[in-house]
């Protein structure tokens, strides 16, 4: 309930109402000469602008009670979420949401690196639970917890016509972004926010939290790589390296005078570094994967934290990354070799088997796609491209061919944002004008929303800006 103050904002303006009594007082003989009744009318009138002036000075309001709650679930799905807590929080928002009342909602968003809706904001299902039921798939980088991100994400789901309480469900280990200014923001929005934290049932643990090396280093120069270890008490066990030098990727022998390929430590209770000394003897990007294997497991409740990744851009002679078709190898061998001549090294890859994360491109100073359709580019290796281009100072050409291009399918994609030319093909000498319809419905399968979402973006990107598109929202099936 709320009290009479409450609906004004300036309540100290009530007072201002006593003038009501003085003009009574005033008026007992003012107004006598209008007569008993024409005078109580007029004074009535007068008293009536009287107040309304006063609770219009006072900020007179209503207030509407809305008991509707929206109910947002942010599960972590990160690599540092053992699979059984996992398995328990998914329960535990089962459990939740067939309490909720009828006119309530409930909305479930997972997050790793990347945040996917599996439920948007619905209420309860028949069973009084979740319409998509756990468990839920993994994420698409689980070596990463996007904690902010996915608060945002939340928050725009949120509807402005009920109230809306956020319960994350993590290990709080965020690695990307600032979840405490998110939280800020939320909390400003009038959303709460509660945190449901998973850990361990034992408190021993040992995390790997990065690996220190330069970013850049020379040919044949030396780089430090500083491990920093944190562990809740003291344990020994060893540390394993991998060194990935394009697609090959191989364990260092830390110590040769041991057996294996590891190098033994001793932990100590909190935080500890070590540090090795490595030659560089490839002029190309180098990544390092760092693993500690500990000797009691009961001091390492959780693994999958135990692992830290860090790279290296060792830059040399120019390098070009051909990525071509097979069918057109002869063809495009010309260019290669021409290439060749001018003391350019080329590295030619079929276009189907290619893997162009960022890591690896920086060993090219430039990438040429000959004749290739975008259909053979995923549009994570598309984005890559264009971080290539625009962050890195990387070059790229594109080789026209009746596969590249707009006939290649390329128009609307983010590598035509970075190119020089537009790809749409001319609709009145080559192709026809079309159209393209797509029914959308919700699909109650984990991520079957985004899917859905990904898929006719995609099939957008495909017409060129003279085509027809239209969307048809489709419900009660």
């Amino acid at each position: 309930m709320h009290s009479l103050l409450e609906r004004f904002d300036r309540p100290w303006c009530l007072w201002i109402a006593l003038i009501a009594v003085l003009m009574w007082w005033i008026s007992r003989r003012s107004l006598a000469g209008l007569g008993p009744i024409r005078g109580k009318l007029s004074l009535a009138m007068r008293t009536c602008v009287v107040i309304v002036l006063v609770l219009a000075m006072a900020g007179m309001h209503d207030i509407l009670t809305n008991n509707d709650l929206t109910v947002t679930f942010l599960l972590d799905s990160s690599k540092s979420i053992p699979a059984d807590l996992r398995r328990q929080a998914e329960n535990f928002i089962v459990g939740v949401s067939r309490d909720l009342k009828p006119d309530d909602k409930v909305a479930v968003l997972t997050f790793d690196g990347a945040t996917n809706i599996e439920q948007l904001p619905s209420p309860p299902g028949p069973d009084g639970g979740i319409h998509v039921p756990p468990p839920y798939g993994d994420g698409s980088r689980p070596d990463q917890t996007g904690l902010a991100q996915a608060m945002r994400m939340a928050a725009a789901c949120a509807p402005d016509t009920t109230a809306n309480r956020l319960i994350i469900a993590s290990d709080f280990n965020q690695n990307v972004g600032d979840a405490a200014a998110e939280a800020k923001t939320a909390k400003a929005n009038g959303m709460t926010v509660d945190a449901l934290p998973l850990r361990p049932p034992s408190g021993d643990d040992v995390i790997f939290e990065n690996i220190r090396v330069s970013g850049y280093a020379h040919l044949d120069e030396q780089v430090t790589l500083r491990f920093i270890i944190r562990s809740t008490r003291a344990t020994s066990g060893s540390i394993n390296l991998y060194q990935k030098v394009g697609q090959e990727e191989k364990p260092i022998d830390l110590d040769p005078e041991e057996d294996g390929v590891g190098q033994r430590m001793q932990l100590a209770a909190g935080r500890n570094s070590f540090q090795i000394k490595l030659p560089i003897r490839t002029a190309r990007s180098h990544q390092w994967r760092a693993e500690f294997v500990p000797d009691d497991p009961s001091a390492d409740a959780v693994t999958q934290n135990n692992v830290a990744r860090a790279f290296t851009n060792v830059e040399g002679p120019p390098t070009v990354l051909f990525i071509g078709q097979i069918r057109d190898f002869a063809g495009d061998s010309l260019l290669i070799e021409a290439l060749r001549r001018e003391n350019i090294r080329v590295d030619e890859i079929d276009a189907e088997s290619a893997d162009l994360d960022l890591a690896s491109l920086q060993d090219y100073s430039a990438v040429v796609l000959a004749n290739v359709p975008a259909d053979l580019v995923s549009t994570a290796d598309q984005q890559n491209l264009c971080n290539f281009v625009s962050d890195l100072g990387g070059g790229l050409v594109m080789i026209g061919g009746d596969e590249s291009f707009g006939a290649g399918g390329w128009q609307g994609s983010v590598v035509e944002d970075i190119m020089p030319v537009r790809f749409d093909v001319d609709a009145l000498r080559q192709i026809p004008r079309g159209a393209l319809a797509i029914v959308m419905h919700s699909c109650e399968m984990p991520q079957g929303n985004k899917w859905g979402v990904e898929t006719a973006a995609a099939a957008l990107k495909t017409i060129s800006r003279l085509d027809y598109f239209g969307i048809v929202s489709a419900s009660g099936f």
